[in-house]
């Protein structure tokens, strides 16, 4: 199964994800499933990291989202921090370091 070339679709094909309905409602990694329906973009983002997320990756991946909230706004992006992750995995193929 393809994704769109979207950020999210480039990150789906890069965890190996299976996004279950248009709405993304069910993630499932080979880490885990998130089941996502009624969940809020904070909520969605910690199920996320607790379910699957590579678990190198969820301490890293908390501490972003718990800066991220403190931002205004309810979808918790910090742009320039979430832009050096991309660009690090597209450089060593991995988001550390």
């Amino acid at each position: 199964m393809g994704f769109p070339k979207t950020t999210f679709g480039v990150l789906a094909e890069r965890i190996k994800a299976i996004v279950i309905s248009d709405l993304g409602d069910i993630l499932v990694t080979e880490q885990g499933l998130a089941d996502l329906r009624g969940l809020d973009p904070r909520e969605r983002a910690e199920e996320i990291i607790r379910q699957c997320a590579h678990p190198d990756y969820r301490g890293m991946l908390s501490d972003y989202l718990e800066r991220a909230k403190r931002q205004p706004g309810h979808i918790p992006v910090l742009m320039e921090e979430a832009g050096s992750f991309h660009a690090k995995l597209r450089q060593t193929g991995g988001m550390k370091g």
